[in-house]
């Protein structure tokens, strides 16, 4: 399976001054291109199997975005992994001499990374950036007004991912080897292996170190949480079902509230046995912005 393309969407309001754009590596499907749609993202690039889209692809979708919308500005939400970083940040130096505004916002929110030398990935809560700062790009708020919106939403998002049986490669192997009754903890979305391995009897003990995870690293506050379960390819729905419960339970006994609660297949590791786990404080002005209206297909199924 390769991936090579460059997908665009056009907003229909002409007010709009900045367009959010994306991108990344094929075989996390529905990101990116399942967000793409008022509301959301305004275009993403794809590139082949776990990799990165080239910086002339980036650079194209850029072009584009400023020929073919109303937008006179463009934002990228970069995943934090060496190759995207890259390859965005030299689409901007080719548009250097064209007088294309773009300005790029990393995620990294896993923890099983935070503290190494090169940040922190962005994984699963990539979704939550684009649906906040894509909401408030249809309401005409300006590059620099979403920059302070995705530091604010930095501060306070925490992701972790586990999994059961890693994701299958393009030549069908396996990318790594689990022993039966173990799990991998703290795994990336391009295959990676996690940050240990972790024998257990039932699933729903490695779902709950998942859940302990994400609650004893998010930043204290008095706002509600936002919480998004993700499925990373082939988890069966009892294991989201379990999740979710879990996450109730556990914010219950610590005292928190739970605002708003999604789950299901948002970024994929093709076929991965496992899920994922996203915790973000949110105040009432970015609740509005995630429950604004949109019509990407993968956010409003």
């Amino acid at each position: 399976m390769t991936y090579s393309r460059t997908e665009l969407a056009v907003s229909s309001s002409p007010s709009v001054p900045v367009a959010v754009i994306s991108g990344g590596g094929g075989g996390h499907e529905p990101m990116d291109s399942g967000f793409l749609g008022q509301g959301m993202l305004s275009g993403c690039v794809t590139g082949e199997h776990f990799t990165a889209p080239s910086a002339p692809d980036i650079a194209q979708l850029f072009t584009r975005m400023i020929e073919e919308t109303p937008a006179e500005e463009v934002l990228a939400i970069v995943k934090n992994y060496t190759g995207d970083v890259l390859n965005f940040q030299l689409a901007v130096e080719l548009l250097e001499d064209t007088g294309i505004a773009c300005t790029l916002v990393n995620v990294h929110d896993d923890l099983a990374t935070r503290g190494v030398s090169q940040g922190a990935r962005g994984i699963a809560g990539t979704v939550l950036y684009e649906k906040i700062l894509g909401a408030g790009a249809s309401l005409a708020m300006t590059s620099e007004e979403l920059c302070e919106l995705a530091a604010e939403i930095e501060e306070t998002i925490v992701s972790f991912g586990v999994c059961f049986r890693a994701p299958t490669t393009p030549d069908g192997k396996l990318s790594f080897d689990l022993a039966m009754g173990h799990a991998e903890i703290g795994v990336g979305i391009h295959g990676e292996k996690g940050i240990s391995t972790l024998p257990y009897s039932a699933r729903s003990e490695v779902i709950s170190r998942a859940v302990h995870e994400v609650f004893s690293q998010i930043p204290s506050g008095n706002e509600p949480l936002i919480a998004l379960v993700n499925n990373l390819g082939s988890a069966p729905e009892e294991d989201l079902t379990y999740a979710c419960s879990a996450v109730e339970e556990y914010a219950r006994c610590a005292g928190e509230t739970i605002a708003r609660m999604k789950r299901g297949r948002f970024v994929t590791s093709v076929d991965m046995d496992g899920l994922s786990l996203t915790l973000m404080r949110a105040r009432p002005d970015i609740l509005a912005l995630y429950d604004a209206p949109t019509l990407a297909p993968a956010w409003s199924e």
